[in-house]
């Protein structure tokens, strides 16, 4: 874990990880809001809330992680392979979407936190195919133990926030303005 914190402090330009929270913190507050009005619409216009709410939710995620890459700084030249970069963020968009749509779902029981658990196990895919378009002068290899780490043990906390939702106001009128405060609340 030091490794991966020494990597944070050390090895990155800290404006394109300010950029990167900005991005994340404002695409969450977007994502939510287009995610709770989803919830209290039906028929064409929930479909299209889905939509808008994946979308901007996957190129929040992608966002964010491309922000962080930019901004790390390795000691060998270093580039991006296009395809694994582009199937990165719809990967992302995609589980974002579906994550989203079975959340808004009108059935009772572990629909939301099983849309939280997709959108989670996206945001590892598209981690893991975004790594995989970082191309190094060199060979990369990876530790088992840091692959392994941010996949499983954190699955039950992705269903956190979309389960925090539910406790909050239905309608966006009446939601707060940032929503990790509703959260603490909840």
């Amino acid at each position: 874990m030091l490794t991966v914190l020494n990597c944070l402090v050390t090895e990155h330009d800290y404006r394109f990880v300010a950029a990167a929270l900005t991005i994340c913190a404002l695409g969450c507050v977007v994502s939510m809001r287009l995610f709770a009005r989803a919830r209290n619409v039906r028929r064409a216009k929930h479909a299209a809330f889905i939509f808008m709410a994946g979308v901007a939710g996957g190129m929040t995620i992608w966002t964010t992680h491309f922000l962080a890459m930019l901004g790390f700084i390795p000691n060998v030249e270093h580039g991006f392979e296009p395809n694994f970069t582009v199937l990165s963020l719809a990967f992302a968009i995609a589980t974002s979407m579906a994550g989203f749509f079975i959340a808004a779902s009108r059935e009772r029981g572990w629909m939301i936190e099983t849309g939280g658990a997709i959108i989670g196990a996206g945001i590892a895919l598209m981690h893991f195919t975004g790594m995989r378009g970082f191309v190094v002068a060199g060979t990369v290899s990876y530790d088992p133990a840091f692959v392994a780490f941010p996949s499983w043990p954190v699955r039950p906390l992705e269903c956190l926030p979309p389960t925090a939702w539910r406790a909050g106001p239905p309608a966006t009128a009446n939601m707060p303005a940032w929503p990790p405060l509703s959260w603490a609340s909840a």
